[in-house]
């Protein structure tokens, strides 16, 4: 079992989730990767975005398990 971790620093706005910033933690707790840029304008571009939808994109996009990423 993949034991990685991911946070994901995000708003709250008028139009829904404003996703700001993903880090990428490895067991041991050092970061090891932070997302693109690219890759935060095409979850902020997805409709009807929720905190579900985001864990699943980047589930798929790292291969972290949706109960290891968490919300600031």
């Amino acid at each position: 079992m993949n034991s990685d971790k991911a946070i994901v620093i995000a708003n709250n706005t008028s139009e829904g989730i404003s996703v700001i910033d993903i880090s990428l933690y490895n067991e041991s707790g050092r970061r090891y990767n932070q997302s693109t840029k690219r890759l935060i304008d095409s979850i902020n571009s997805t409709l009807w975005l929720d905190k579900q939808k985001i864990k699943s994109i980047i589930a798929k996009q790292y291969g972290i398990p949706p109960d290891n990423i968490t919300f600031e």
